[in-house]
């Protein structure tokens, strides 16, 4: 009983060092990760420039546009009327 007394408080000094370390971690790995919206945005100006797609779109056509990327980087299949599509493109 004795020593359950003397070390009672043990675990809120455990939890006061613990609590600034895993604060300093997680901030550290906040502010070493890298922007990677800007890496992003310069692949997706370079496959527009080598595709000659800068011919100016309407907002709703950039849309559609983002929308059969989104699908083709996220493996799931064409969209129905595909063939007849890209032949009228």
């Amino acid at each position: 009983m004795k020593l359950t007394k003397r070390f009672h408080h043990l675990p809120l000094v455990a939890l006061a060092w613990a609590l600034p370390v895993a604060s300093s971690l997680a901030q550290d790995e906040a502010t070493t990760e890298p922007d990677q919206s800007a890496v992003f945005e310069a692949m997706g100006y370079a496959m527009a420039s080598q595709m000659r797609l800068n011919i100016g779109f309407s907002e709703n056509e950039l849309d559609s546009l983002f929308a059969g990327m989104a699908s083709a980087a996220n493996g799931e299949d064409p969209p129905d009327g595909f063939q007849e599509s890209v032949a009228q493109a």
